[in-house]
């Protein structure tokens, strides 16, 4: 997996890659002055797009970010083979 890791440094490398995109946004985006912001948001032109796309609710079962957390979850809970 990743070397010279141990397992909390795996857990927060793993929650910071697949990360909500709302979630990072409040995280490292909101705080910073609005022309950083902007040019964040020129640079990277489809973050938040699937929170634009959404009609009143999530589908879960169908959410690659949501399915990859829990598949790292489940291997995090795993012990080390």
């Amino acid at each position: 997996m990743l070397p010279d890791m141990n397992l909390e440094q795996k857990k927060r490398f793993w929650r910071f890659v697949f990360m909500d995109d709302l979630e990072f946004f409040e995280k490292f985006i909101v705080d910073l002055p609005e022309d950083a912001q902007i040019r964040f948001f020129e640079e990277t032109p489809d973050f938040l797009c699937g929170y634009l796309n959404m009609k009143d609710k999530a589908d879960l079962e169908n959410d690659e970010i949501y399915q990859n957390i829990l598949k790292k979850i489940r291997q995090l809970k795993k012990p080390d083979q």
